[in-house]
């Protein structure tokens, strides 16, 4: 399969900071453990209730320190399999905690094509231009006859930084067919603007046989802050 990346510039949400509702102490974030899958996958949502707020809810309890925990959530996680292709845009969604409350900001993702039974690997980006500060999501993705572990592994560079994603691994046998599929995820958030290339060499192992990518991603600069007009006197 050849090296590819998403057509278009696809702008995603995820994670994203803005303005909550509520007490500032507490938040619900949205969040998901990808922006791009394919149809017949299944992401993971997470909402999660965060902020040093909820120290106080334990705070007239006998025996417990708020010096003494750790930094938590509460987490409510669901699985999120779309049901065609194309853009999804989840929440906001609101909910009453401890009498306040608070509204999520919202998640964007892409749904690719099903899988086209070719087994290979390929490799590609969520977008092919950012703004600088932005993290690209780069995939690998292995479709196989039996399970073959290809392992990959992204070297240090002064030039990015990278975020590892979640690894998904899954096998399929049935009376007509026999596959097992293998998605690895970084996220890489280039340190300058620029033609960012995705090569080989920016690995510090890749699996024997399989084709590096050669992927380029576009990084702008940042609009400049607008400056306020001047008032009349």
């Amino acid at each position: 399969m050849h090296d590819t990346w998403l057509p278009g510039a696809v702008t995603l949400l995820v994670l994203a900071t803005q303005a909550w509702a509520g007490d500032p102490d507490l938040r619900l974030e949205l969040e998901c453990n990808v922006r791009t899958l394919r149809l017949g996958q299944e992401g993971t949502l997470r909402l999660r209730i965060v902020g040093p707020g909820i120290r106080r809810l334990t705070e007239d309890s006998e025996g417990i320190s708020p010096k003494n925990s750790a930094g938590g959530a509460f987490v409510y996680e669901l699985a999120f399999k779309p049901p065609r292709e194309g853009d999804f845009t989840l929440g906001p969604y609101q909910l009453s905690f401890n009498d306040q409350k608070l509204t999520s900001n919202r998640v964007s993702l892409f749904v690719l094509p099903a899988w086209d039974g070719r087994y290979g690997t390929l490799f590609r980006t969520d977008s092919n231009s950012i703004t600088l500060g932005e993290s690209i999501e780069f995939v690998m993705e292995t479709w196989t006859p039996t399970y073959e572990p290809k392992r990959c592994l992204l070297k240090r560079n002064e030039a990015f930084t990278f975020v590892p994603g979640e690894t998904i691994m899954s096998s399929t046998v049935s009376d007509k067919s026999t596959w097992a599929y293998v998605r690895s995820v970084w996220f890489i958030t280039p340190k300058k603007a620029g033609e960012f290339r995705i090569t080989g060499d920016l690995f510090q192992s890749f699996p024997k046989g399989v084709k590096p990518p050669d992927i380029t991603v576009v990084v702008k600069e940042p609009n400049p802050p607008t400056k306020p007009g001047n008032k009349e006197p």
